[in-house]
């Protein structure tokens, strides 16, 4: 009996490490498609690929459409430091770093100037707002939909969050990959913040 008993705790520690795998692997997949989904910079040749640039070299422009339906475009942001994120809905770090992010823009958008554009990796309208009507309270940011992954591709995004810190001249100074901190963004943020509020394109007022 005794035997059997022993027999019994092997198989369930086995199932339970194969779980355990099998949810990795689940894992690597998703993050493995979504970057096989951005392989292919000659369909997009308006975009130029960040990583193939060193930092200090003007950040890609683009233009999205948030999810309320503006269309917001980068290049209208010149003269305001930009934090630019992807994110998707199921990444385990995402929704507490844009709650970091929330926090950061709220403490430097009027006395900097500080614009934030959070773009969502290739999914529905449906998912995206779905999200967003869990969060309590919600962020003031704009939200883009980033359809078909054209952006992030130009970005080379290979993981979720990733965070682009471009300065007031379009440049590209900084990055962040992975899971984040307020203290960690506020930080990397510094060397961006100009010391005088900068006066704000009229174009651009509507992400106040």
């Amino acid at each position: 009996m005794a035997r059997v008993g022993f027999h019994v705790i092997r198989v369930r520690t086995v199932l339970r490490w194969a779980a355990v795998i099998g949810i990795a692997l689940a894992a690597g997949l998703l993050l493995y498609g979504l970057a096989a989904g951005f392989r292919h910079p000659a369909a997009h040749p308006g975009l130029i690929p960040v990583a193939a640039l060193p930092l200090d070299q003007p950040a890609p422009d683009f233009a999205l459409t948030a999810w309320d339906g503006r269309t917001i475009q980068l290049a209208a942001l010149k003269g305001q430091p930009v934090v630019l994120v992807f994110w998707t809905t199921w990444c385990p770090g995402c929704r507490e770093g844009l709650a970091a992010l929330e926090a950061v823009y709220r403490q430097f958008r009027e006395t900097h100037g500080l614009a934030v554009l959070a773009v969502n990796i290739m999914e529905t309208p449906e998912a995206v707002e779905a999200f967003l009507t869990q969060q309590r309270p919600g962020w003031s940011f704009p939200v883009l939909l980033d359809r078909d992954g054209a952006v992030s591709e130009a970005y080379r995004i290979r993981i979720a969050p990733s965070v682009m810190f471009i300065d007031k001249d379009g440049l590209l100074r900084d990055r962040l990959l992975g899971e984040f901190s307020q203290d960690l963004l506020a930080a990397r943020l510094q060397p961006l913040l100009p010391r005088t509020l900068p006066a704000i394109p009229t174009r651009a007022t509507g992400l106040t």
